[in-house]
């Protein structure tokens, strides 16, 4: 079976990295894919540097946020594989092949994870012990692990646009990946590919926000509809949840 990958990248005013990110798709090569993006009204030079890729499939209007624009970018898509690159972050040389593969060797997968790096905005990589970390959870992974904490990272998640029928639209307004996630590994085994598929992000002071703002705790929202029927999981979340917490707060006194 030939396997097409739909790339979904939201974007509001990203022009200072989603060259990167469009490059990194050009560079995996003569494999099949789609890009496409889906603008959610930028006022910097965003829209005028997607106009110069046409390989790209585009829109540029008012979104509700990321998992609005995602949703868009699912009823675009027209390919069996769908992973969600955010402007920010890019893909490494080869993933797709290996994602390819993966899909190829085993006719019952229906979703494939890799190893995935930090960055800043120079393009260096940081947090080398957090990606070790992760990549070690990635290893291990099982359900219950997963609903411990979250060491998948979006743009290093490949899985079947059919699944998207069977988990609904993302929530516009609460959804994180995380719940996908834990959604697909309720129901389905993860293939791990023990490479680099990926790089996310981190800016200088991307770490600070309000608590409504904080990722874990919309995380954590998200492991609650597990919690009937993995408690113990679900209480090393709330536990973990709890040392994210204090850790920020202290950081985000420290970056005031």
């Amino acid at each position: 079976m030939t396997h097409k990958i739909n790339i979904i990248t939201p974007v509001l005013n990203g022009e200072k990295h989603i060259r990167t990110a469009i490059e990194s798709v050009l560079a995996q090569g003569n494999v099949p894919y789609e890009h496409i993006v889906v603008d959610g009204g930028s006022t910097d030079a965003t829209v005028s540097i997607l106009k110069s890729y046409p390989h790209l499939k585009w829109i540029s209007e008012p979104d509700k946020g990321t998992g609005d624009a995602f949703n868009k970018g699912c009823r675009m898509a027209t390919g069996d594989i769908i992973v969600m690159l955010p402007a920010d972050d890019c893909f490494k040389p080869g993933a797709f092949e290996q994602v390819f593969k993966t899909f190829s060797e085993h006719v019952d997968c229906a979703w494939v994870a890799g190893y995935c790096g930090i960055i800043n905005d120079d393009g260096n990589e940081i947090r080398r012990w957090i990606t070790l970390y992760k990549n070690f959870l990635l290893r291990h992974h099982s359900f219950n692990l997963l609903l411990t904490e979250c060491y998948l990272s979006a743009m290093a998640v490949f899985f079947k646009t059919s699944l998207m029928s069977e988990l609904g639209p993302f929530d516009i307004y609460a959804t994180t990946e995380y719940a996908i996630w834990l959604s697909i590994a309720s129901q389905h085994k993860l293939y791990v590919v023990k490479e680099y598929l990926a790089s996310f992000r981190v800016s200088r002071g991307s770490m600070t926000g309000s608590f409504r703002n904080f990722p874990a705790t919309r995380a954590l929202l998200a492991a609650k509809k597990y919690r009937g029927s993995h408690p113990l999981a679900f209480a090393v979340h709330y536990c973990n949840y709890l040392k994210l917490l204090v850790a920020y707060s202290i950081l985000n006194r420290l970056l005031k």
